[in-house]
């Protein structure tokens, strides 16, 4: 999970409510939790370096699920066809 402190739209609370669930259950979710930034906001470290959906936090984040989500495709399908 990833939001902004002043979150207008999603309020932190209900988030790190759904966190505290989640962990309760043993599921792995990273926490990142921005202060001062609302729901969306392009400027998370320099100005226009893509925000909330592509910085360089979230570019990590999606290269690293693509590239586990294609070791496990890989590792299914080699399976698969045996």
């Amino acid at each position: 999970a990833r939001i902004g402190t002043e979150d207008r739209a999603v309020p932190a609370w209900q988030q790190r409510r759904m966190l505290r669930h989640l962990s309760e259950h043993h599921v792995k979710v990273t926490w990142d939790e921005l202060p001062g930034k609302e729901h969306w906001w392009w400027d998370t470290e320099k100005e226009s370096d893509g925000g909330c959906v592509n910085d360089e936090s979230m570019r990590l984040f999606m290269r690293q699920a693509l590239l586990s989500n294609s070791s496990s495709s890989s590792s299914s399908s080699s399976s698969s066809s045996s």
